[in-house]
């Protein structure tokens, strides 16, 4: 199978702006529907409300190491599901995570925080609070919209994207209309 010169931008195009979109949906869905338990250790984070019963001790070992949080702001998201299969016994495990940029108390500067929250058969939850790397963030939202705005540059310098003949090196015929 042969692609055309002309189709392979608009491939690109397709392929990145696909690979953009998936990359931001789970946070742009998280931003509108956003996890009660998450936002509940946030809130208590924040010291903003009281901390869940199951989530007190993580609370308070955050705010041991790291003070109280000052601002929260979510940059990231994940929503994965599995499944194991076993002739002894079977289960299902949802994970949602959700990157934030974060200031806290003891903390001259902001860091990437990740918040993972983990329901094994809808009854045992677990939650983790890890700290991130910031250029894994760049990387993550960076690879996608570059390759976006390459795919964007290549076709729009293509003298067939204005209009022109690309058999004539892009340049529209002009007409002599002087008689």
């Amino acid at each position: 199978m042969r692609i055309s010169n002309r189709a392979l931008p608009i491939v690109l195009l397709i392929a990145a702006f696909a690979w953009t979109v998936a990359t931001f949906s789970p946070l742009i869905y998280y931003l509108f529907v956003p996890n009660p338990d998450i936002q509940a250790l946030v809130g208590a984070l924040e010291g903003r409300q009281n901390p869940p019963f199951s989530l007190d001790s993580l609370v308070q070992q955050a705010k041991a190491q790291l003070g109280h949080l000052r601002r929260a702001i979510p940059v990231g998201a994940y929503y994965g599901a599995s499944a194991t299969l076993n002739i002894k016994k079977s289960y299902t495990t949802r994970k949602v995570q959700v990157c934030y940029v974060a200031w806290f108390e003891k903390r001259p500067k902001p860091g990437v925080f990740f918040i993972s929250r983990e329901e094994t058969d809808n009854s045992h939850l677990n939650f983790v609070l890890t700290e991130g790397d910031p250029s894994s963030i760049l990387r993550a939202y960076g690879l996608p919209m570059l390759l976006l705005a390459l795919a964007l540059f290549w076709l729009w310098k293509r003298p067939s994207f204005l209009g022109g003949d690309p058999a004539a090196g892009g340049e529209q015929p002009k007409l002599n209309t002087s008689a």
